[in-house]
This record gives structure tokens, sequence and C-alpha cells, in this order.
């Protein structure tokens, strides 16, 4: 996970980053709300921390300006104060949380606990006998075992693993792994081949000769 740190005041970043690197890949830092957006522009943000008060942009606006274009990141907001009118303007922005500095301790560890809980929820695809694929660590477990992925076994989970791809054909597997070669059908039923035997043929099928899908848990 990847979050950035809207915050003009450099001592509450200073004080809060050697916790947050322990959740979190990458933490931007920025004090104006201008470099914020060139970031989120450029860069994956699961996570984002926002000073309700900034000097060129209030906080909100800044938020707003996010929502137009990202319904899914993750946002909490740091105030001086607790204002009411803030609150209420925040509502339809799908906020994680509202936090009056100075923020408690365990205020601040529960808000970091909820947003990583929700990451896991939102990123984690359940299949199967109980695979789990985690889109973000690009990880397949299963009773909490780490199963072994070769580098086009990734691939194939990266693209295909997610519901809104619900059925990939060979030819669609082959120019993912092998985006610069001509199509050869063996080559490609050998790398699924072997996932399912990896997998005990349960968490990909073949679909009616339409192609093949992960085979995702019922609930």
């Amino acid at each position: 996970m990847n979050m950035l740190f809207l915050e003009d005041d450099v001592i509450i970043r200073d004080g809060y980053r050697n916790y947050l690197k322990n959740y979190f890949n990458e933490i931007y830092e920025t004090s104006r709300a201008e470099d914020a957006l060139d970031i989120v522009g450029t860069k994956d943000i699961d996570f984002m921390i926002v000073d309700i008060n900034l000097e060129e942009m209030d906080g909100l606006t800044f938020i707003k300006k996010i929502r137009e274009k990202n319904l899914t990141c993750q946002i909490a907001i740091l105030s001086a104060y607790d204002n009411k009118d803030f609150l209420i303007k925040a509502i339809p922005l799908n906020l994680v949380t509202y936090m009056v500095k100075p923020v408690k301790k365990e205020e601040f560890i529960k808000t970091v606990e909820t947003v990583i809980s929700r990451n896991t929820i939102l990123n984690s695809i359940t299949l199967e006998n109980d695979y789990i694929w985690d889109k973000s660590l690009k990880r397949l477990t299963c009773d909490k075992k780490i199963i072994k992925l070769t580098k086009n076994e990734y691939i194939l989970f990266e693209h295909f693993c997610n519901k809104e791809q619900l059925k990939f054909s060979l030819e669609d597997a082959f120019n993912e792994i092998y985006p610069n070669d001509f199509y050869n059908e063996n080559k490609i039923r050998m790398i699924i081949k072997r996932l399912r035997q990896k997998t005990f043929n349960e968490i990909i099928v073949n679909d009616y000769n339409l192609g093949y899908k992960f085979n995702y848990k019922l609930s």
C-alpha cells in the first residue's frame, strides 16, 4: 500500500512517519495541495491523510478534486478544530475519519488499522477451497500458507484474477505473458496445466470451451 501525507506542519509529519512506514510501502509527503495533486496523478495512492487547513487550497476542496477521479482511495482528515460545518460538508466525500489535533495515539492507530483492514478486504479475492489472491501484495495463500508462483503464473493472476474479467482465452493469456511472441497454443496450455496441478485443479477451470476463468468461491 502507498499513502500520501498532505500536512504543512513538518513536525507532525515527522512524528507519524516512523509508525506509518511499518504499514505502507511508500509514503509521499508534501505541504502543498498542488504538489499532492501531481503525486496522485502519477502514483498509485491507497490512503491519504489530509490537513483541512491548507494555505493555497482548503482540504475539502482538495478532496473534492480527488473524488472527481478516484472514489476508492481511503482518506482521513486532520484538523486543529472540531468544526461541525466541515464535518457536514465532508459527509459526501466518503472519509475514513475526521481527526482533531493533537490526535491521540490510540485514535491514530485505530484509523490506520481500519484502513489496512478495508484495503485487505477490497484487494483480496477468495477462490475455491479457500485459496486467497491478494491483489495488493501479489500473493496467493491457502490456509495462511504462501503458494509459490512462477513469473508467468503471477501474470495470469494479476491480469485475470478479478471479478471484472470473468473469462479469458488462451490467446488473451498468451498475449499478456509473451507480448512480443507469435501465438503458441501449446506453450500457454502448459502454463495453465501446471498452475492447475499446483492448486489441485480447483481455482482455474475451463468454461465450456469458451475460455478459462478463475473459480471464485460462492458466498
